[in-house]
């Protein structure tokens, strides 16, 4: 399957008042595709897309298995 994960920054707050409109429209996007065959393809691919996209976590994504006795 392919997936496509987007992110946008909102616009920072200094470029509101200027004088050029095209500084005003300024944001970030980032703009991931892969192609992800089984579960824990997609979770490496979506770990590399949130750390790329600037969110901060400490450890590896990945599956947490329940005990079917809880």
């Amino acid at each position: 399957m392919n997936y496509r994960l987007e992110y946008s920054n909102p616009k920072p707050k200094f470029f509101s008042n200027t004088s050029n409109p095209s500084e005003g429209e300024l944001d970030s996007k980032i703009i991931y595709e892969f192609e992800g065959g089984d579960l824990q393809s997609v979770i490496r691919h979506l770990e590399c897309f949130l750390r790329g996209s600037g969110f901060v976590f400490s450890g590896d994504l990945g599956i947490l298995e329940q005990d079917e006795k809880e």
